[in-house]
């Protein structure tokens, strides 16, 4: 029964994010793979370019300005039925404590081939509901604490997730912010 639940919750995300598509004319991102490949293309040319006499350096402003053609080249493009692995979860606006909202960093890389311990090429997904990341986590007293959620596994990961959402920006390391986005447990 739970597999059931859990494909039938896949395939409504999946949906979600085709009407999702269609409700928001925009045109979707290339996979998060190619992503990470051009900014690796990207970055690959920069030479840091030091000031005499301080410890401070300056980004070469070639490379500066081809990552900023990338964002805007893919800013508001729709990440449609990516897949990763709940890292973290705070929430979404520190002065706010009583938020109901929280933003998810969501780890693209497979846990048992990690090597990064800061958990590398990232997802940041703002602005999820708390009844959603309760389900994630499964956590039934996600209101009160978390000391009766089941915790992150073993290599430190909560849930295998499958999201959708639009891109705001990405770094200079590949990762990737994303809005307005759905997301589900993963099988």
């Amino acid at each position: 029964m739970k597999r059931r639940w859990l494909f039938l919750t896949v395939l409504l995300l999946f949906s979600a994010g085709i009407a999702f598509y269609f409700l928001h004319p925009k045109e979707p991102a290339p996979p998060y793979a190619e992503i990470k490949q051009s900014i690796e293309h990207i970055m690959s040319k920069w030479d840091v370019i030091n000031e005499p006499g301080t410890p401070d350096f300056k980004f070469d402003p070639e490379v500066m300005k081809e990552l900023h053609s990338y964002n805007d080249a893919i800013h508001e493009k729709v990440a449609i039925g990516w897949r990763g692995w709940l890292v973290v979860f705070y929430q979404e606006d520190f002065a706010w404590p009583g938020s109901d909202y929280y933003d998810l960093t969501v780890s693209m890389v497979e846990p048992s081939t990690r090597t990064d311990p800061t958990f590398g090429d990232r997802i940041r997904i703002r602005e999820i509901r708390r009844d959603v990341l309760a389900s994630l986590i499964q956590c039934e007293d996600f209101q009160s604490n978390l000391t009766n959620c089941s915790g992150p596994d073993a290599s430190g990961f909560w849930a295998r997730v499958i999201f959708t959402g639009t891109i705001t920006w990405v770094d200079l390391g590949a990762d990737v912010e994303l809005k307005d986005a759905i997301i589900a447990q993963d099988e």
